[in-house]
């Protein structure tokens, strides 16, 4: 077992323990913990140790940790949690493009490509999702730093909406951007 129960450990705080041991001090979680040897997947260097907001990895450990807090009581989340909303206020990037990618470097904060099909570049509905998440945490903290950027964002993603003759199937917005162009 890769991440076994420590003596006397119930499954519960194995499960806590997992996700503050994961968590990078900026706030951010990788996709997978622990780490694999840097071996590469898919033929591409290994993307595995990214700050990931795709699959909802970091608003799903959040909001784990909220319910920590609000169900056992347990303030040693309290500072993670924190740590983990202003990760998505440092990863948003400046303008002209304030938009978040799939993952994020730990070392610079600027987005990474992983698999073969998701390059480096912007998201748009990570974009709109971290806007989402940031509202939440303003109604949780009531700290206006989170919503202090999101209309820049929000214009972002108005500035990206695909002419009419290419919209299909309700798809108003392209998926991937590239960094500096917006192509």
């Amino acid at each position: 077992e890769r991440f076994p129960l420590a003596p006397g450990e119930v499954p519960v705080e194995r499960s806590i323990r997992f996700v503050l041991d994961s968590q990078y001090p900026v706030g951010g979680w990788p996709q997978r913990f622990p780490r694999v040897p840097a071996q590469g997947l898919h033929g591409l260097p290994d993307y595995t140790g990214y700050i990931t907001f795709n699959d909802d990895v970091a608003g799903e450990n959040i909001k784990f940790l909220v319910m920590v807090y609000q169900t056992l009581g347990d303030t040693r989340v309290l500072d993670p949690i924190k740590r983990a909303m202003d990760c998505f206020v440092v990863t948003q990037q400046p303008q002209p493009q304030p938009a978040w990618g799939l993952q994020h470097t730990v070392d610079d904060l600027k987005p990474a490509g992983a698999r073969s099909y998701e390059p480096k570049s912007f998201v748009s509905h990570t974009t709109g999702i971290n806007c989402a998440s940031l509202m939440t945490f303003y109604e949780l903290t009531g700290d206006r730093k989170y919503l202090a950027r999101i209309g820049e964002a929000l214009d972002w993603i108005e500035s990206i909406r695909l002419p009419a003759n290419l919209i299909k199937d309700g798809r108003e917005y392209p998926t991937f951007l590239e960094i500096g162009t917006n192509k």
